[in-house]
């Protein structure tokens, strides 16, 4: 069982804050320039692959 991840999202320009959360794999999408913040350690990230304009964050306990 996935355990539950959370996300802020803060976007540049105004400094808005969205917290995201959700069990297993999650996508964000954003339209504007933006700083992701995955709450974890970087123990916690297994590996890490751009594929084209995404970036996959493989965390040790399966999720993406």
């Amino acid at each position: 069982m996935s355990s539950v991840k959370v996300v802020d999202v803060i976007i540049r320009k105004t400094a808005e804050k969205a917290e995201l959360t959700g069990e297993g794999n999650m996508s964000v999408s954003i339209s504007s320039p933006a700083v992701i913040e995955i709450q974890g350690s970087a123990q916690d990230v297994a590996r890490y692959v751009r594929q084209g304009k995404d970036l996959l964050i493989y965390m040790n306990d399966g999720s993406v």
